[in-house]
């Protein structure tokens, strides 16, 4: 179990999240850190919110929180919950925070494949499907917030070989390239 907190280097405090301890399993791997930074951890660019997914210890459910970094404050935006093992990218978490303009890019497998969805921050509620078909979207590589396009790296199996392709592909799902 761990216990959440905000270390404020600059005044020399400790934020503790308003939350009881979790069981932090990352959407990729079984530990807190993986094979590089904390994993399932994004935070905003003036550091005011931290964005994390805490994972039930079997992996069945993940819930993306928000944490007010000045007051503790946290509040749940999203919940999947699945019957098997939920996994969110291969190699890295594949759902970005987006606090600028206040949306969340989440991965699902809700549709039997590997999907990015786009979901207000505020209200959890989904604005729209930004990947469809046959393939996986495995991993969220990018994302400009300028254009508000997504890079995204797709697998699709035909016959026996498989297929990965790099997509460029707008909030709304439209522009693919």
């Amino acid at each position: 179990m761990i216990e959440r907190v905000v270390i404020d280097v600059d005044r020399a405090r400790v934020v503790r999240l308003q939350m009881p301890p979790d069981p932090h399993r990352s959407s990729v791997c079984d530990d807190v850190e993986c094979s590089g930074p904390f994993e399932d951890v994004e935070w905003s660019a003036d550091g005011r919110q931290v964005a994390f997914l805490p994972t039930s210890r079997d992996h069945k459910e993940a819930h993306l929180r928000v944490a007010d970094t000045d007051s503790g404050r946290v509040r749940q935006v999203l919940e999947e919950k699945v019957a098997t093992y939920y996994e969110s990218g291969n190699d890295a978490h594949n759902w970005r925070f987006l606090p600028a303009s206040n949306e969340v890019i989440w991965f699902s497998e809700r549709d039997n494949w590997g999907q990015l969805y786009l979901y207000d921050l505020q209200t959890g509620r989904l604005k729209n499907q930004i990947t469809t078909g046959e393939g996986t979207s495995r991993s969220c590589s990018g994302w400009m917030r300028r254009t508000v396009s997504s890079t995204s790296a797709a697998s699709a199996r035909r016959r026996v070989a498989i297929r990965i392709s790099f997509i460029s592909i707008g909030s709304d799902s439209m522009g693919r390239t």
